[in-house]
């Protein structure tokens, strides 16, 4: 153990003493300096010995004690510690296929930093990035191609100066790379619309995004690409009657893309049933004494229309052609109170539930 020491010289006579360092010796020898005896008569100088960063104990050993400076990688300053927890790529990201032969590194240097040397582990990658002068971002690409597919380490380290081989601060991003794209797929030739409004498309292993794009088979604009996570995909934007050619292409979680092999083909069908029914009986009266009463209809896109007096309208009346009125529906129940229910189809066949309205029919002379 080497250790540091200084000395003071002086005499008796007041003059200001003065300080001059002995210079750093092995611990052994520098303590048998110390056991130099000097004897000396009256008004001869004296020599007194200062120990820095030593303990005396009672024993009469000197324990040195040793000093250290704070840990290079402490940040001080919160904006530091902003800049390094936004530097690009981030942890556990994706290099893939594409962006894996210039994958962009960048970001803001730290207090005192003047570059960054951006390295990965196990590789013969680096590059040393200078620090705007104003600014003080920086930023470049990496290529990857020589290195294997999995997770890379990628090391920032901040320079004083650019030539510097101790980093004042340095840290590691992990990120994955994964070039393998997707397996090779297939459209369905022919896809249909469920009752949840979206059709089916086939599933991919390793897809984390699927693609969806709606072209018209008759000209026009295409829709898409809408993007979904499983193979259902909404047809909810699709116009009604219209035929579309169907592509697909799916992304797996590192943005490697594969495009399918075909094509196919959908009509948008109308599985949409009227809306806004309503029926009035005898105009919204509460009272009737006339067993035939008219009846007020509603229903936007209705084409047909179904009156009985049958809850649930399950039976007791005939598909008709939708019409705002009817005259002369008779009631089934007399002295009492009468309902009637209707409810209403659109030309794609979509049925609405069934709605009623009800009256009090009386036709007894008080007595």
């Amino acid at each position: 153990m080497v250790a540091v020491y200084s000395a003071r010289f002086g005499s008796l006579e007041g003059r200001k003493p003065k300080y001059f360092p002995i210079i750093s010796e092995p611990l052994p020898r520098l303590v048998g300096v110390l056991n130099l005896r000097f004897v000396a008569k009256m008004k001869i100088a004296f020599l007194a010995i200062a120990v820095s960063a030593c303990d005396m104990m009672g024993s009469g050993k000197v324990t040195p004690v040793i000093k250290r400076g704070p840990p290079a990688a402490a940040l001080e300053k919160p904006e530091d510690v902003e800049r390094v927890g936004e530097l690009v790529p981030k942890d556990n990201s994706y290099a893939n296929k594409m962006t894996s032969v210039s994958l962009t590194v960048s970001g803001t240097c730290i207090t005192q930093s003047v570059a960054v040397s951006v390295s990965v582990t196990n590789a013969t990658v680096k590059v040393t990035l200078d620090c705007d002068e104003n600014s003080g971002e920086f930023g470049s690409t990496l290529d990857l191609s020589t290195v294997p597919d999995g997770e890379v380490e990628i090391g920032f380290a901040f320079l004083k100066t650019k030539t510097s081989t101790s980093p004042i601060y340095e840290l590691t991003r992990t990120i994955i790379k994964d070039t393998e794209e997707p397996p090779t797929f297939t459209v369905p030739a022919s896809l249909s619309e469920s009752q949840s409004r979206a059709i089916t498309i086939n599933e991919v292993e390793g897809a984390a995004l699927y693609r969806t794009i709606f072209t018209p088979s008759g000209g026009g604009a295409a829709i898409g690409p809408i993007e979904t996570t499983t193979t259902s995909v909404p047809v909810t934007g699709l116009t009604v009657g219209t035929n579309y050619t169907v592509s697909v292409s799916v992304l797996d979680a590192a943005g490697n893309k594969t495009e399918a092999t075909n094509t196919g083909t959908f009509l948008k069908t109308d599985l949409d049933p009227p809306t806004g029914m309503s029926i009035l009986v005898a105009g919204g009266a509460a009272y009737t004494t006339s067993t035939t009463v008219n009846l007020t209809l509603a229903a936007t896109d209705a084409s047909a229309m179904y009156i009985t007096n049958t809850a649930g309208c399950g039976s007791g009346g005939s598909w008709e052609t939708f019409s705002t009125s009817k005259a002369g529906w008779s009631l089934a129940q007399t002295n009492a109170t009468a309902t009637v229910y209707a409810k209403f189809r659109d030309d794609a066949g979509n049925e609405t539930s069934c709605v009623s309205d009800t009256i009090i029919h009386d036709d007894v002379v008080p007595t």
